[in-house]
């Protein structure tokens, strides 16, 4: 797979309705630096799991650097994937499936 062979994920978009890539990534335990759109604001943890960042290319050159740590990178990369298994667990999504559904009624 693409994201085993990576080090990390950035992902520069200005607009995102949700972000499948991100969540892709994030479950494959890659550190992420995003933009704050879509479900980036959701999973990133800035300095925790990856970088919220705006589209200044040397904001996100210093934040690569910052990853150049693979100890960093495993730790941010570690973190990512527990918090996308704990909010995107099936059983989760059920649960808010219904909720809705409720809500609705």
């Amino acid at each position: 797979s693409y994201y085993q062979a990576a080090d990390i994920f950035v992902y520069t978009s200005l607009y995102e309705n949700f972000g499948q890539t991100l969540l892709e990534a994030a479950a494959a335990g890659l550190p992420i630096i995003s933009t704050p759109v879509g479900i980036a604001p959701e999973i990133v943890i800035d300095g925790e799991t990856g970088f919220l960042v705006n589209d200044d290319s040397k904001m996100i050159s210093e934040r690569i650097r910052q990853l150049n740590n693979v100890s960093t990178r495993r730790e941010f990369g570690t973190r990512i994937r527990e918090i996308v298994k704990k909010k995107f667990a099936w059983s989760n999504i059920i649960d808010q499936y219904l909720q809705m559904y409720q809500d609705l009624l």
